[in-house]
């Protein structure tokens, strides 16, 4: 599958750049938008130039940056001489540099010609011409993720064109819809990336669908309702209505609370309409819609739901005809020469063992049964992953913190509790957080690593397959651009990784599975404890009873570094959550392999057995404590790696700013504190026997 959509199109550099050349365009006197249009790659003005352009139109030209400019740079027989441009004009010549002079200038010369040809130029036509006057869409491609720089670029353009198109050419108009939805986040997702040639199943939102035809599409989940419930508050006009709650009875309606809420449900509703009616026209050929339907004992189906206003819309009445009472198919309307034919098939989970097929065996890694007989008797037990869902105990009363935890919220919890808790809690987004794509002219480590993860996710562990195509495609997925050398390098990794013992191993396994899924608990107790979720790269089924677990590693080490100490100090947690896994979904024998890929024949490899289970849960409940008793206090050790990004840093939390920005391998005062002292661990409890590696 390939993921599509997002939220934030308005937010996105591209679409603010060109805003804000459109919104001074619209308005020459919107100091902002020239300042914000100048440090865009349009004109490319540097933090000097551009403090200084706003000092002097401080003070010589009331702020106005456009008055400064066309002083500056006037054409001949303009007089600059009013309001004192024109020594705001000589001090801006003297202060700034040519390069800078340069610039303004070009930008001015630009900017001054649209400006006369505004009343002639469509929208989006605005748009186009200074993308192709400034390069900016090669810009847009020489950065990461160019591709989707480049089609947010155009969706602005086609947003501009719908807009003109409803409301008239009004560059006002528009600009003010971009800044309101800009300043509310409003969800608009971000343009979709076509990727020809990539076999994925695209998945998006009907926003970001719209526009965009497909041969098939699928609508699911389409007995989902819209939120119903309304403010307590209702205006319109003259109009007010008011909702009192009252304790342990129904709230008071007062005023015109009730015609207003009926008027706002109905308004919800043909939204609802509006919405789904987009889902379905997207599809050419072939549109499959799913729903559960509560069907009563009448046959009718329960209004109020996507799913029943497509049966009421397409055969005419709630209640489906005698021979779509049962799976059938039909034509749908009046025209007898209608090719749109509706297929209905009702299921219940009694159907279900009929209805799902017995999985056929595979190549390695589709997730399939071995050879005969190797496959699970239950149709349903073999289409399960490998690593299947655990629960124990009964339902828990009170709700946990947060509801899941994972292998890498566990450590950053290890590493800092306050920051898990904005993060995680109280939902604050990380800050700065580099983008996956290059470090100067090198691949960055997360680039490599997604790239290659990819590739090992999809490819045939077989011979023959041409490697470097898959690994161009999974670039191309996380747009990047790679080298020929770079190609070869993975290659190469990839090849060298799967050349290896280790990986004979799950050639010969009886059943694979890659990017596996588990859910597992903290506790076999009814306790109120988040559920442990997880992916594992590689899990395969050895005939002899044992689970072989693999994890890929991407890191770089040196040459003389010991993987045994790595792992045990880096990945020691997910270790024990990875065996626990397997070992909850009824393995007598786990072996857990780290395969780093720049030492490929000597993979680190930790054996358990059954008996270790409830050790390694109380490990992994013991690191969870402080999570579950609400304690999150900051960082004992602060330095750059552990606060770098932090949203709580240099304000939210108490640890003083410059300790949060020394190197790692700095110098400490002994007893040097963050403002409280580190929340006490739990203490591990003992090794399983046999067990020398891991705690």
């Amino acid at each position: 599958t390939r993921a599509a959509g997002g939220r934030g199109f308005w937010l996105r550099q591209p679409t603010q750049d060109l805003t804000a050349w459109l919104g001074a365009l619209a308005n020459p006197r919107d100091g902002h938008a020239i300042l914000a249009a100048l440090a865009s790659p349009l004109a490319g003005l540097g933090p000097d130039g551009l403090a200084i352009v706003s000092a002097v139109a401080r003070r010589g030209t009331r702020g106005d940056v456009w008055a400064l400019l066309d002083a500056t740079f006037p054409r001949p027989g303009d007089d600059a001489s009013e309001d004192g441009r024109a020594a705001a004009a000589d001090e801006l010549r003297a202060r700034a540099d040519a390069a800078t002079l340069a610039l303004l200038g070009e930008f001015t010369e630009r900017f001054r010609g649209e400006r006369e040809r505004l009343p002639w130029l469509a929208l989006d036509e605005l748009v186009e011409r200074v993308v192709a006057e400034t390069g900016y869409d090669e810009h847009c491609l020489s950065l990461p993720g160019g591709p989707r720089r480049l089609a947010n670029v155009h969706k602005l353009m086609r947003l501009a064109s719908e807009h003109e198109a409803l409301v008239g050419r009004d560059l006002r108009s528009f600009i003010d819809h971009a800044r309101a939805e800009a300043e509310a986040s409003a969800r608009e997702p971000e343009a979709p990336v076509e990727l020809p040639g990539v076999p994925a199943v695209r998945l998006m939102t009907v926003h970001a669908a719209k526009g965009l035809q497909f041969p098939v599409v699928v609508a699911c989940d389409l007995e989902r309702v819209a939120q119903r419930a309304g403010p307590p508050v209702l205006v319109d006009g003259q109009r007010v209505g008011l909702r009192v709650p009252r304790h342990g009875d129904d709230s008071v309606k007062a005023f015109a609370f009730g015609e207003l809420d009926a008027e706002r449900a109905d308004g919800v509703e043909a939204e609802e309409r509006r919405i789904l009616h987009v889902a379905l026209t997207r599809a050419e050929e072939r549109l499959v819609m799913t729903a559960v339907a509560r069907r009563r004992s009448n046959g009718e189906l329960e209004g109020g739901r996507p799913s029943a206003w497509i049966v009421e819309g397409a055969l005419g009445s709630l209640v489906p005809p005698a021979d779509l009472l049962e799976s059938g198919s039909r034509r749908v309307g009046s025209d007898p020469d209608s090719e749109i034919r509706l297929d209905v098939r009702w299921l219940d989970g009694r159907d279900l063992r009929d209805v799902l097929p017995l999985p056929r065996q595979g190549p390695v890694g589709a997730g399939t049964p071995g050879p005969s007989g190797g496959g699970a008797a239950d149709p349903l037990a073999a289409l399960g992953p490998v690593l299947a869902t655990v629960t124990e105990g009964e339902p828990a009363s009170e709700t946990p913190v947060v509801a899941h935890l994972s292998y890498s919220s566990l450590v950053r919890y290890e590493r800092c509790g306050l920051r898990f808790q904005l993060e995680r809690i109280a939902g604050l987004g990380e800050r700065d957080r580099p983008v996956a794509g290059r470090s100067g002219d090198r691949l960055d480590a997360r680039a490599r690593g997604s790239i290659v993860h990819r590739v090992l996710e999809l490819t045939d562990f077989g011979t023959g397959t041409d490697r470097a195509a898959e690994v161009i495609a999974a670039a191309d997925e996380h747009d990047v651009v790679l080298t020929e050398d770079e190609v070869a390098d993975l290659v190469a990794l990839i090849g060298g990784a799967l050349a290896t013992p280790l990986m004979a191993r799950v050639r010969s396994a009886r059943r694979t599975r890659r990017e596996a899924t588990f859910t597992i608990p903290l506790t076999t107790t009814a306790e109120a404890v988040p559920l442990l979720l997880g992916v594992v790269d590689l899990v395969a089924e050895e005939a002899g009873g044992t689970t072989l677990v693999v994890d890929y590693k991407t890191d770089r080490l040196p040459a003389e570094s010991d993987l045994e100490a790595a792992v045990a100090e880096g990945y020691g947690v997910q270790r024990t959550i990875y065996a626990l896994a397997a070992l909850s979904a009824g393995a007598a024998r786990v072996d857990v392999a780290h395969l780093y890929l720049d030492r490929p024949g000597e993979p680190v490899v930790a054996t358990f057995e059954a008996a270790d289970a409830p050790a390694l849960r109380a490990d992994l409940r013991g690191r969870a404590a402080g999570i579950l008793a609400r304690d999150f206090r900051p960082t004992s050790a602060p330095d750059a790696r552990v606060c770098a990004g932090c949203p709580g840093r240099g304000g939210l939390c108490p640890v003083p700013f410059e300790l949060t920005t020394r190197s790692p391998d700095a110098d400490r005062v002994e007893g040097e504190p963050p403002s409280r002292p580190a929340a006490p661990r739990p203490r591990r409890p003992r090794r399983p026997p046999g067990q020398t590696s891991l705690f």
